[in-house]
């Protein structure tokens, strides 16, 4: 594949995710508000508030179910640029990207639950009742407010796409690479002027397989790796592109 056709494979890939994430959100907030109708005690406001968590995880399944499935389009995309078919068995490299991107997922609903202690924090400041209180984190945490809006769906589809979809080509990689189809890695970015300037250094970087990139003086196996800092993940679209040694 070119990489424009990359490109445009990851987008689409995205908005799928991101309207999954959108879903997820809304349900989310559907529950926080429905438990806040009930809250006419500041206690039981204090409950629901600490249970945002909770109500995030339990709709991070059908999220996770999608970025596997780009993580296979990734695998699939690596596969075709090498000329060759995906072994079975390839996603049994993807384990560690899981597992730590199952954390990272788990993850939101710790911010969500601080986000609305933090409010309530405010609001008990502020002397409130338990009605304004409610208004308050209802205005906060309802489906397309400044938590669980479009800019929260949207940093996590652009990420957890990236992810997935490099995480996938990566592992597909590691499993077709061998003395007779020896493969390598190549960091690629957009070349626009969203691309931050660690990624812009670290872009057309050439390395074999296990080796990873230094992208700012982070060692990255892959773009959205998640073993690096927040900072050189959130909202990357870099790909990660393989191809055989001698065509490189």
């Amino acid at each position: 594949m070119t990489d424009e056709e990359l490109e445009a494979l990851l987008a689409e890939l995205e908005a799928g995710l991101r309207e999954d994430v959108r879903a997820a959100l809304a349900l989310t907030a559907d529950e926080f508000l429905s438990a806040l109708d009930g809250a006419t005690e500041l206690v039981a406001a204090r409950f629901s508030v600490s249970s945002i968590g909770d109500m995030w995880r339990r709709r991070v399944g059908p999220v996770m179910s999608r970025l596997r499935s780009i993580a296979g389009r990734g695998a699939e995309a690596a596969a075709e640029s090498a000329g060759a078919e995906l072994p079975d068995g390839w996603d049994s490299g993807l384990s560690a990207y899981t597992e730590a991107t199952q954390t990272l997922l788990d993850a939101v609903g710790d911010r969500l639950a601080a986000d609305a202690t933090q409010a309530l924090a405010d609001g008990l400041n502020a002397g409130e009742d338990v009605d304004q209180l409610r208004a308050r984190l209802s205005e906060v945490f309802v489906d397309g407010g400044t938590q669980l809006g479009d800019s929260r769906a949207t940093r996590i589809a652009v990420t957890e796409s990236t992810r997935a979809f490099n995480a996938g080509a990566l592992a597909a990689a590691q499993s077709m690479t061998g003395p007779d189809r020896p493969l390598v890695k190549q960091w690629l970015t957009r070349n626009d002027e969203m691309v931050r300037p660690s990624h812009r250094e670290a872009n057309g970087q050439l390395r074999l397989l296990d080796d990873p990139f230094d992208v700012g003086g982070v060692p990255m196996q892959y773009p959205g790796d998640p073993s690096a800092p927040a900072d050189e993940t959130i909202l990357c679209r870099c790909l990660l592109k393989t191809a055989t040694a001698t065509e490189r």
